[in-house]
């Protein structure tokens, strides 16, 4: 199982440590570290976080209603800070922290599910 304590100003573009932390889980769920080139290791982990990113926010706009898809549409427009996405975000989605949760295990499950196919 993994550990899930994301904080949500990973949606920046500054390196979140605890997404990091999280994405690492998953990649030695695949691949312990040292089986991996460190270089090799980054660049996967950019494109997991960037992969998860358009994830998790795809979840969280589905779980949002019709005006507040609108409104976060033009909120995301207006080149927001990340703490104003997240303020709301955590007012315009029902059960924020748990879509965030359910999110982060479903991407984690899938990512693991879909590299074990790779290996057979």
């Amino acid at each position: 199982m993994y550990t899930i304590g994301i904080n949500f100003s990973f949606m920046s573009q500054n390196t979140n440590p605890e997404l990091t932390a999280y994405l690492n889980q998953i990649l030695d769920t695949i691949s312990p570290d040292e089986l991996i080139q460190p270089q090799l290791r980054e660049q996967m982990l950019a494109e997991m976080q960037q992969q998860f990113e358009l994830f998790l926010n795809e979840k969280l706009v589905d779980a949002m209603d019709s005006v507040s898809q609108t409104d976060y549409l033009a909120l995301l427009q207006s080149n927001p800070e990340p703490e104003a996405v997240e303020i709301f975000l955590q007012a315009r989605v029902p059960a924020f922290e748990s879509v965030v949760s359910e999110a982060a295990v479903e991407f984690a499950n899938l990512y693991v599910d879909e590299a074990n196919k790779e290996v057979k």
